[in-house]
């Protein structure tokens, strides 16, 4: 996917029509109600390849509803007044000043901002997350990320993101610096993730994981190679192995030592990642059966089911996201 230009962006003094128009531009599609006429809501983002950094203010008070999901994560920090954040399963998440607020944008009902509100915050694409993740834990992820709630980012990480995301914004506004470094700019994305990836959530423990020593034998190393390279076609352990220079007995033992999965889980996982890169750039006619038995899934009912669990939504709504 080609990377988008940097940006900066002021929105101020729109209707709720308006801004919902610019916003499923920049974000995604919203409903935008206000709890006061006129709406009085300012919004400053600068957003480089992916991810957006933000701050709002809001006087009367005023609600986003979703309509179709971010594919990313949302790190906010209250400055004043407060916000609410429900989520499609029913949750109720609340942030006053000086607390903070993660939320997966695949999750997110609604968000109610009160009169006097002003956040700054970030929102990440999830390819970048995911992407780190796996590269960190050599290994693909296994479901989407789920952060702790902790209002009071004991950690700090989220703040230093934060503070990493007001130099991305300084740096691609007035002259531009960031914008002639591209370099620069790519290493301040970089450093952004890696900080969010450190808070706390489900993967923590594979994360603290890697970071002592161990590497994974050559051999695991050329039998992901090979599953790279064969993901399209029928294989099986044996040939996998074969691949690999040893047992599949031998290559069981080593994927779960080094990965804590066995290699076809993993060969399963990265054919799940090629149906979504390929429903993300899918035109019509393309179907999700059609893309999904492309890649060796036959049973769509199984398939649908892996599929939410490793993403956090369906493939038609993947799908749908696509052509919306």
């Amino acid at each position: 996917m080609p990377k988008k230009s940097p940006r900066l962006i002021e929105l101020k003094g729109l209707s709720a029509e308006e801004l919902e128009k610019a916003l499923r531009v920049l974000y995604a599609p919203l409903r935008i109600a206000p709890l006061a006429d006129p709406l009085q809501l300012e919004l400053l983002s600068a957003s480089s390849d992916g991810i957006t950094h933000f701050q709002t203010q809001c006087n009367g008070g005023v609600v986003f509803e979703g309509q179709g999901g971010f594919d990313g994560y949302n790190f906010a920090h209250a400055l004043a007044g407060s916000q609410q954040l429900r989520t499609r399963d029913g949750r109720v998440l609340t942030a006053q000043a000086d607390e903070t607020l993660v939320s997966d944008g695949l999750e997110i009902d609604s968000v109610r901002l009160s009169h006097g509100m002003a956040l700054r915050g970030l929102s990440i694409a999830a390819d970048h997350v995911h992407r780190r993740i796996a590269e960190l834990t050599d290994a693909p992820l296994s479901s989407r990320v789920q952060f702790e709630v902790d209002p009071t980012d004991r950690t700090g990480r989220i703040r230093a993101a934060l503070a990493l995301g007001d130099a991305l914004a300084a740096g691609i506004a007035g002259a531009a610096p960031l914008k002639d470094s591209p370099l620069a700019l790519a290493n301040l994305r970089e450093a952004i993730v890696h900080l969010v990836i450190g808070v706390p959530s489900n993967y923590s423990d594979r994360l603290t994981e890697v970071q002592r020593p161990k590497i994974s034998p050559a051999y695991v190393r050329r039998a992901i190679e090979y599953m790279h390279a064969n993901r399209g076609v029928p294989i099986t352990v044996t040939d996998i192995a074969r691949a690999a220079g040893v047992s599949p007995r031998a290559l069981q033992w080593a994927f779960q030592k080094f990965h804590g999965t066995t290699p076809l889980v993993y060969l399963r996982r990265l054919r799940l990642e090629a149906v979504r890169e390929d429903l993300l750039a899918a035109d019509p006619p393309a179907s999700v059966a059609e893309i999904a038995t492309r890649w060796g899934f036959v049973h769509m009912g199984l398939f649908a089911q892996r599929y939410r669990q490793a993403f956090g939504e369906t493939p038609s709504q993947t799908l749908k996201r696509r052509r919306g």
